[in-house]
């Protein structure tokens, strides 16, 4: 049931996401946890996991086309990585 439930999310997001040209990461984790009642934690990183995925599978597409900044993917990664180290430290100090 979870994984018919879990397609059928994706596709839905998909959907979506093509129609609106917008990255689904932001519906997957509350859909899952909502819909599904997948813990919220597991959720999210499922959902990291997901957009790692259509990334990867964006990229791989668009590689040849001259679509891609590499020099502004690399430093928006970099600011991500950052944003997120800090929003997980964030989240501890909150629960406390």
């Amino acid at each position: 049931m979870i994984i018919a439930g879990a397609l059928i999310i994706g596709s839905v997001v998909g959907v979506l996401t093509g129609l609106f040209g917008v990255g689904g990461g932001f519906l997957i984790a509350p859909m899952l946890n909502i819909l599904l009642g997948v813990p919220m934690p597991i959720a999210v990183g499922t959902d990291a996991v997901d957009i790692l995925g259509v990334a990867t599978a964006g990229l791989y597409r668009r590689r040849g086309e001259g679509l891609t900044d590499y020099k502004m993917a690399v430093v928006l990664f970099g600011g991500n990585f950052v944003g997120v180290r800090l929003g997980v430290v964030a989240l501890e100090w909150l629960k406390e």
